[in-house]
């Protein structure tokens, strides 16, 4: 049964986190890569920090915002550095 009283329920309009929302042009907040843009952070040291719970909600949130950009990096990434291991080369074939 509702009684009309409504001051205590949640208005979704007027939440705000209790911590900083980062993006791309955002600084990195601390570590190896401190003031660095946050789009300018290698993917890698992104997600080993979220994967061993070295994140302070500022860079988990990025990191959760962008989780597919960043495994996408990181495969690109692997697969470059498997390419150039295994005798190939990671610059462009011109053809003439």
């Amino acid at each position: 049964m509702e009684t009309g009283n409504n001051e205590n329920r949640l208005d979704a309009n007027k939440f705000t986190p209790n911590y900083k929302i980062l993006g791309d042009m955002d600084l990195m907040p601390y570590g190896k890569y401190k003031d660095m843009p946050m789009k300018d952070v290698p993917a890698e040291y992104l997600l080993f920090l979220s994967d061993n719970n070295k994140c302070n909600k500022s860079v988990r949130a990025y990191v959760t915002d962008n989780w597919e950009r960043l495994c996408r990096a990181v495969n690109r990434n692997s697969h470059a550095r498997w390419w150039e291991e295994n005798g190939g080369t990671n610059k462009w074939i011109s053809r003439k």
